[in-house]
């Protein structure tokens, strides 16, 4: 029996081994640019790999430079703690076969749900973020960006 896409509600370049994106975004309640940078890093390996990174790219640097009060307090309260405490990280990463040094930008991308943080904090994650994928790109030629082996 062959299985077909759900290109709409499920589509493959969202999904890793456990998770879909929009599972990780609704779990932490990321604001829109994390949740559109999140979304990008981890496709990319799926889908258009440098090109969606530089779209993360583009995101957090653009969440960097916002004029909102991203009321940074309010990411706490609406974080699923059942969720959050079975998507950290590196599980994350493992789930969505995501390159060691890009680990380094989900680290700054995704809220840790027991510190507080503020706007200034959340802006300074967003830049090292950007700048964790700058340098992951920097290291890699165009194309050589692996691709997953969905085989």
């Amino acid at each position: 029996m062959t299985t077909t896409e759900d290109i709409i509600n499920h589509p493959m370049h969202y999904k890793g081994k456990t998770f879909e994106c929009i599972q990780i975004i609704e779990a932490y309640g990321l604001d829109h640019f994390r949740a559109t940078a999140l979304a990008y890093i981890l496709r990319a390996p799926r889908k258009n790999g440098e090109e969606d990174l530089r779209k993360a790219v583009w995101y957090l640097r653009r969440l960097a430079g916002s004029p909102l009060n991203l009321a940074g307090a309010s990411y706490c309260l609406i974080m699923d703690a059942k969720a959050v405490t079975t998507m950290d990280c590196d599980t994350i990463a493992e789930d969505f076969d995501i390159d060691g040094l890009l680990v380094l930008a989900l680290d700054h991308l995704i809220p840790d749900p027991t510190e507080w943080q503020g706007t200034t904090q959340i802006r300074e994650d967003a830049l090292q973020a950007a700048q964790v994928i700058e340098t992951y790109l920097a290291a890699h030629k165009l194309g050589e960006i692996p691709e997953r082996n969905n085989g």
